[in-house]
């Protein structure tokens, strides 16, 4: 991995390793996620507790501040199902496959989180390719829309 130079560099996938190399012409290191290494397997199946995963798009922008809000005004008896909203606390793999499901509205297009809940298996629940960029817009990114 780059070890003529003073660092290490390595990447989480072979496609990402192929295009260092292809763009370089060195090659780098494939580090696998963490959590393809632990013993965590998805446990919420009878959960009422849906994970509201950390996100900047939640502290950065009215919408999140707005979408927060209205979680909470919805929040009702009769309804079977609650969220908990991960702040800036860190939740152990095993607490995460606890939840029924983790709703996960990305500020990055690649998070790493997203590996974490796809290897132990949690139901994860994602925006819409059209309301994730209305988001991400409202954040400041810029797109060449095609």
């Amino acid at each position: 991995a780059l070890k003529h130079l003073d660092v290490v560099t390595a990447v989480t996938s072979p496609i990402w390793a192929a295009q260092v190399e292809y763009q370089t012409a060195m090659r780098v290191d494939v580090v696998r996620p963490l959590a393809l290494y632990v013993k965590a397997a998805y446990s919420g199946h009878s959960s009422q507790i849906c994970l509201l995963a950390r996100s900047r798009v939640f502290v950065g922008t009215a919408w999140g501040t707005v979408f927060l809000h209205l979680l909470d005004s919805l929040h009702d008896d009769d309804v079977r199902l609650n969220f908990a909203v991960q702040k800036d606390d860190w939740i152990s793999f095993q607490d995460m496959a606890s939840f029924r499901c983790v709703v996960l509205v990305p500020h990055d297009p690649v998070l790493m989180i997203l590996y974490d809940l796809y290897s132990i298996g949690a139901p994860t629940i994602v925006p819409s390719k059209k309301l994730m960029t209305v988001v991400l817009q409202l954040r400041g990114h810029h797109f060449n829309i095609r």
